[in-house]
């Protein structure tokens, strides 16, 4: 849905080339969040860093009277401090923002939602797998404890370690 927000956004009649810029990046912001959702089911080898980079441009929400930025795909939780004190905002679907020059008040904050799923990915990438104890337990035992994530690369590893010991 996101990407088809800013192709109608470019399609809007807009010919600055900073305008048609910035809804191609944010349509790229997008297609990324694509591609890294599907990596993710396919449990792809940079399944997890790519969805960590699409978490991480999700963060920031930041208003300035130079500057104002935020963007967020799908449930969008933004809590930010500023001239009036904490605030927030909440959005279910597709959000992008990006202004120069709006003379806005200053205004920093962060998307909850996005760190999160930043930290469970984060906390999944750096988990450590378990690996099996040969001499106590079976291979087939210790993988139904493994996460589905590291389950794959355990087994490539188990088998690339088998067949090095068979050589």
């Amino acid at each position: 849905m996101g990407i088809l927000l800013a192709i109608q956004a470019l399609a809007g009649g807009q010919n600055e080339p900073l305008y048609i810029a910035v809804n191609l990046i944010f349509a790229l912001f997008f297609g990324l969040g694509i591609i890294a959702g599907t990596a993710l089911l396919e449990e792809t080898p940079r399944s997890i860093r790519l969805s960590l980079i699409y978490q991480a441009i999700q963060i920031p929400v930041i208003t300035s009277p130079l500057l104002q930025y935020s963007f967020g795909s799908g449930f969008f939780i933004a809590m930010y401090y500023g001239q009036n004190g904490f605030e927030h905002f909440f959005e279910i679907g597709s959000h992008s923002m990006f202004l120069m020059d709006s003379g806005a008040v200053w205004n920093l904050g962060v998307n909850f939602t996005a760190i999160c799923f930043f930290l469970c990915l984060f906390v999944v990438e750096n988990k450590k797998p378990q690996w099996p104890d040969i001499h106590n337990e079976s291979i087939e035992n210790n993988t139904a404890h493994s996460s589905p994530v590291h389950t794959r690369k355990n087994r490539e590893l188990v088998g690339a370690q088998a067949s090095s010991r068979q050589s």
